[in-house]
């Protein structure tokens, strides 16, 4: 998480949404496991039998997503976040709505 958290923070200042959703079978699980100070966190009831986890066909994790402003899913599986490319992706969505 903590990769995760220095990208979040690299890209503080743009347009990016970092979401974290949780598939954890325990509402509780989820709470303690919260490890990047942010308020984009979601609890998916239903771990992997719940709607967000059958809409993006999410069947292992972790899962990497990146989404365009419009929704769209343009990567599939994203770059981890200690993957120096992930940043270089997200840089290369960002150029394209600037």
């Amino acid at each position: 998480m903590e990769y995760s958290k220095r990208l979040d923070e690299k890209f503080d200042d743009n347009e990016v949404v970092f979401l974290y959703v949780s598939l954890d079978k325990k509402r509780e699980r989820w709470i303690d496991g919260k490890r990047i100070d942010s308020t984009r966190h979601l609890y998916a009831r239903g771990g992997f039998d719940s709607d967000i986890a059958k809409a993006y066909g999410i069947q292992a994790l972790p899962a990497y997503f990146l989404i365009d402003q419009n929704g769209k899913i343009v990567q599939s599986p994203a770059q981890r976040p200690t993957e120096a490319q992930a940043a270089e992706d997200i840089e290369a969505l960002l150029t394209n709505y600037r």
